[in-house]
């Protein structure tokens, strides 16, 4: 079961530079004229050199630009295969005719995927960033809705366990009471796969008008959240190959990202964290009966 093109191309983006990211981005947008658009048109739409094509052709692994236009035409066919009212899709790509070892297949390939995307999004740079903000801050308030609060969950657990003081707002009234008195001590944590989530975007704002810090988990490059925030950490934006309900591997890759950043905050402030560890697993003996 090969990667979905599109998928790679937005998992992808945010790595290119500004030339291969206007390459990238017109094919996410208009894949049904680059399945046939030549290298030369390409380029003009993109305002790019004919070079630029042959490079993000080989950015993303392919040898030529003929061959990324073959396989996405396939794509797309089985798209619309796939989307037929015979086959009607359940949960990423999986059909009412799958068998059981089929679709434990695909469930396990799905998320794999979205670590390894995850895996090729992360900047050194901005975990490091990330790691200092929850170091300096005083308070660190989780922001999410709907399925992003399994992320939030784990990580208001986590950095609670490594002596963090945390709170979990998912509440739409209470984030904006929060956002409302915060202040400098405060850094709010906004969880958001698409980034338009309007009260985490409204918590967001206030807070930093209000002098906190803020910080954005999402998976969409361009969102609002990415405005509003101090600093953004991406996760793999989830486009499934054809029609489907929403599913968990978008909160695959934000467990993830939680896990990295606790793992890297207690690397970086180790004694402390151990301690905190520590006095935590002694007051939880009393409550395993």
């Amino acid at each position: 079961m090969k990667q979905s093109i599109l998928s790679l191309l937005v998992a992808r983006q945010p790595t290119f530079n500004p030339a291969l990211q206007r390459v990238c981005t017109y094919i996410i947008e208009n894949p049904e004229i680059a399945k046939t658009i030549t290298t030369k048109k390409l380029a003009q739409e993109c305002e790019v050199a004919e070079s630029s094509i042959t490079r993000f052709v080989q950015e993303i692994g392919f040898k030529s630009f003929s061959q990324l236009k073959i396989s996405l035409a396939e794509e797309l066919a089985q798209q619309t295969s796939i989307n037929e009212p015979a086959n009607e899709v359940l949960y990423d790509d999986i059909s009412r005719d799958d068998s059981t070892e089929m679709t434990i297949k695909k469930v396990i390939y799905q998320n794999i995927q979205r670590i390894k995307e995850l895996e090729s999004l992360i900047q050194i740079s901005q975990i490091e960033e990330a790691v200092t903000m929850i170091k300096q801050a005083k308070t660190l308030n989780f922001v999410c809705t709907g399925a992003s609060n399994v992320a939030a969950n784990e990580a208001t657990l986590r950095f609670s366990r490594a002596g963090k003081k945390c709170v979990l707002w998912n509440d739409t009234s209470m984030q904006t009471i929060s956002a409302a008195t915060a202040t400098e001590d405060d850094l709010f944590i906004g969880i958001s796969d698409s980034g338009k989530t309007a009260s985490v975007l409204d918590c967001l704002k206030v807070a930093k008008k209000n002098h906190a810090t803020t910080l954005a988990i999402t998976s969409s490059s361009k969102s609002p959240i990415n405005t509003v925030a101090d600093l953004t950490l991406s996760t793999p934006t989830h486009v499934p190959s054809s029609r489907s309900w929403e599913s968990t591997t978008s909160k695959t890759s934000q467990i993830l990202l939680i896990d990295i950043l606790y793992v890297c905050y207690g690397l970086a402030n180790f004694d402390s964290t151990i301690h905190a560890l520590e006095e935590t697993h002694e007051a939880l003996k009393s409550t395993r009966r």
